[in-house]
């Protein structure tokens, strides 16, 4: 995320909450495309927030690990 709060905390357009569970390809957030195998290698994340910024995913993980402002 590009911008910050005053505190230094992301700030997001849209943050989705109280989500059960989020399930993501292992390395989805990583620096490239994913291949072979890990396609079918899932995380699911228990009560979970997602992140938006510019129309983008920006962040996503379990919601008490959200510091950012929305």
């Amino acid at each position: 995320m590009r911008r910050a709060d005053a505190t230094g905390h992301p700030v997001a357009d849209l943050l989705v909450t109280n989500v059960g569970q989020l399930v993501t390809p292992v390395g989805a957030c990583g620096d490239g495309a994913l291949r072979g195998r890990d396609h079918g290698t899932l995380a699911i994340t228990e009560q979970a927030a997602l992140a938006v910024r510019d129309g983008r995913v920006a962040w996503l993980g379990p919601a008490d690990a959200w510091h950012g402002e929305a």
